[in-house]
This record gives C-alpha cells, sequence and structure tokens, in this order.
C-alpha cells in the first residue's frame, strides 16, 4: 500500500513537473513584443525609415491597415497593405521586439488606422496629448 502511494505521488509530481515545463516554453515562445500607439512624426519611404515619438525605426517586416472593422469571433480585421498608407501626422500602431545593428529598432508589424471606425479605435489608444494634437492637425486643413 505505501509503495503504491509513493510511486502515484511520483507521477502526480511527473505530471506536474513536465507540465510546469511545457507551461515555461509555451510562455518562452509568446510574443513579448513592445506594443505602442503614437503619431508618426517623420516618414521617409525611400529607406522605409519611420520615426513614431521619439523612437526610430529602421525596417518594418509588414504593414497592415485596420479599418475598425471586427470578425465574428471579435478580433479585429487586418488587411496586408503596403508603404503608401504610412504618411506624417496619422495614428500607428507599432509592434516591435529588438534593435538592429545601426541602432534602429526593427518592427515586426506596423498597423495603420484608415476610416472612421479605424481612426475612432485610433483614437481611443493614442494619448491625450497626442489626441488633442491630431484633432488640432485635423482642423488646421
Amino acid at each position: 500500500m505505501k509503495l503504491r502511494k509513493i510511486v502515484s505521488i511520483n507521477i502526480i509530481m511527473g505530471i506536474l513537473a513536465a507540465g510546469s515545463v511545457l507551461c515555461m516554453a509555451r510562455q518562452a515562445k509568446a510574443t513579448d513584443y513592445w506594443t505602442f500607439t503614437a503619431l508618426v512624426q517623420e516618414w521617409v519611404p525611400a529607406n522605409r525609415y519611420l520615426q513614431v515619438d521619439d523612437i526610430e525605426i529602421g525596417e518594418i517586416k509588414g504593414i497592415f491597415l485596420d479599418r475598425g472593422q471586427y470578425d465574428a469571433y471579435g478580433k479585429a480585421i487586418l488587411t496586408r497593405s503596403d508603404i503608401t498608407n504610412i504618411k506624417e501626422g496619422i495614428p500607428v500602431t507599432v509592434e516591435m521586439k529588438k534593435q538592429g545593428s545601426d541602432g534602429r529598432w526593427i518592427a515586426h508589424r506596423v498597423i495603420v488606422y484608415k476610416g472612421k471606425m479605424g481612426i475612432k479605435k485610433a483614437l481611443k489608444r493614442l494619448s491625450n496629448i497626442q489626441r488633442t494634437s491630431y484633432k488640432a492637425s485635423l482642423k488646421s486643413f
């Protein structure tokens, strides 16, 4: 009886230990991207140089459009885009993980907000100062 309890306890501990290792591996694979939303300060399409706030981005892996639409599961519908949708003064969300050898950041994904619902969504994500700055720039046109 005692041997049976010891074996079953060891099996349970082994399962728990294996589960925690798998959990740690899953966390390591989880995205640890730094994500923020801000206004584009400077954009040079020729060499894909982008400055958002005071952060310089030297490489962009992917550009996506967010028009504020959602699928049946409540996830945002993102459409792959090109560099023509990025302009100075518009709100974007940037996901980045590491810096390149030149010291500039490498953006995994840049999400550009378009359309009425997309801009509403972006304004909710911007800080209050940037929100008022963006609204003031719209009134100046």
